[in-house]
């Protein structure tokens, strides 16, 4: 190996010779240092997707929550018709049996009335 083919970007046009065993030492370092760099661009990659990822998972779940939010008044609106609901029901139960209790008060005054006339034009 030439010491002189390990230069980075050097503009310098001289040259240090460097001993074999340094001139090795310094390709293993620049291989290292170019798998480090490959290695952080990819890891910010990465980053850059589960961040991605996590702002979709939030929009996600706020979009859910705001579902549920409005599920929940719904939910309550329709409760609040079905007892609206139980309570007509009873009102107008009630005044159904006032209703047939006058009926049979007036049926039952009617027929005591002219029972009552029968029995005075007999006598």
């Amino acid at each position: 190996m030439n010491s002189q083919s390990f230069s980075q970007s050097v503009t310098d046009t001289s040259y240090v010779k460097l001993p074999k065993t340094v001139a090795q030492e310094v390709v293993r370092e620049l291989v290292r240092k170019d798998y480090l760099e490959k290695e952080v661009n990819i890891l910010t990659r990465q980053i850059e997707n589960k961040d991605e990822m996590l702002m979709t998972r939030n929009t996600i779940i706020n979009r859910l929550e705001n579902r549920i939010d409005i599920l929940q008044r719904v939910n309550n609106a329709r409760q609040e018709q079905i007892q609206t609901y139980i309570q007509l029901n009873n009102s107008l139960k009630q005044d159904l049996r006032r209703e047939k209790f006058r009926k049979n008060v007036y049926k039952y005054s009617t027929a005591g009335i002219l029972i009552g006339a029968v029995i005075l034009v007999h006598k």
